[in-house]
């Protein structure tokens, strides 16, 4: 997977080493597979996950990111003298875009 520039930024990531050699901040998703909570893209890798779910009866279950993470990350960041832009999954598919937007009124104006 390359990471694409055009007039507008497009980032395609598999997994948090990927992520942190490009030099962006990722904060993995968790997933339940039977009873083992994975941190999707750091200890749950895609070909991984397909191996492990081969052998469930259960399907996985994801737990989004909380806003109370996002603050945590967003205030290490601002306090390091970045700027943050944040990029989650579709707010049609889970709470993670919402739980974002609730941590950055925090930050509103800085």
């Amino acid at each position: 997977m390359q990471i694409m520039q055009t007039e507008k930024l497009v980032v395609l990531l598999k997994a948090q080493q990927e992520a942190e050699e490009k030099g962006f901040v990722f904060l993995p998703m968790e997933i339940t597979v039977g009873y083992k909570i994975y941190s999707d893209g750091v200890d749950l890798l895609p070909k991984d996950f397909y191996e492990i779910l081969s052998s469930q009866t259960a399907l996985p279950k994801t737990s989004q990111i909380t806003a109370f993470t996002y603050e945590e990350k967003i205030q290490e960041l601002i306090d390091s003298g970045n700027e943050v832009v944040i990029i989650t999954i579709s707010s049609k598919l889970s709470a993670t875009y919402f739980n974002a937007e609730r941590a950055c009124e925090k930050f509103k104006g800085k």
